[in-house]
């Protein structure tokens, strides 16, 4: 099981023109232009990275090309090339679109012009991908569900699984995303989730289709007092 790390999102401008399409601006190195200065950070914070993309191994770069508009504010973008994740490169557009600066200069005025950076996804490091960015409903398993054996060996960990739940309310797939130091307890995990009464959505009082993301909590002691509103199945020593 695909333990994630999240090692960070870099940056990558790009200034180099490239073959421009009729509507694009020129690209912000135009001969007598002076470049747009940046008024925000172009640092991606971790938190931009898709919390789904993290759990399905997602990472790749993306591409985008945009303008920056006379005003100082982002305008048109496009994906050049893209991740091969659609998340992945809706995030980048977000990220890109938020950018302000002091404009580009052209004979005195304030002028539009077109820059691209590549952003770069990754999953290569030592930084854990934190449950709070995850979410997901969490189960705390009783003693009785423990793997045998693996009580003894105080063994305790989280996996997070994504669960696809059918029109009638019912478990169809469990796709296990991130998983414990212990194998045993992740291969527990499946079962223990089929075992479940899982509430998905309901649109007037029937259930639908949907995809729910579950914290299952391997802890002998039970639920933390601090868990009281979980909604998840609780261990009662």
């Amino acid at each position: 099981m695909r333990r994630s790390a999240l090692a960070g999102i870099a940056v990558l401008p790009l200034l180099a023109a490239v073959p421009a399409k009729a509507a694009d601006a020129a690209f912000c190195n135009a001969p007598g232009m002076t470049q747009p200065m940046p008024l925000t950070s172009h640092a991606p914070p971790p938190e931009l990275y898709p919390p789904l993309s993290a759990m399905m191994g997602e990472s790749g770069n993306t591409l985008v090309r945009y303008t920056v508009l006379a005003s100082g504010i982002v305008g048109d973008t496009s994906i050049e090339r893209s991740s091969g994740s659609l998340r992945l490169d809706d995030a980048a557009v977000a990220f890109v679109k938020a950018f302000r600066f002091k404009p580009a200069m052209l004979d005195g005025k304030p002028v539009d012009c077109s820059r691209q950076i590549v952003i770069r996804w990754s999953l290569e490091g030592s930084s854990p991908l934190s449950m709070a960015q995850i979410g997901g409903t969490p189960f705390y398993p009783t003693l009785e569900d423990f793997p045998p054996g693996a009580v003894d060996r105080h063994e305790d960990g989280t996996v997070i699984a994504m669960v696809l739940l059918g029109d009638k309310g019912t478990i169809e797939t469990i796709l296990p995303m991130l998983g414990s130091k212990f194998a045993d307890l992740n291969s527990a995990t499946v079962d223990y989730i089929r075992k479940q009464k899982i509430a998905g959505p309901t649109v007037n009082g029937v259930p639908v289709r949907a995809a729910l993301v579950i914290r299952v909590v391997w802890s002998p002691t039970g639920r933390p007092a601090d868990a009281a509103g979980d909604t998840g199945q609780a261990h009662q020593p």
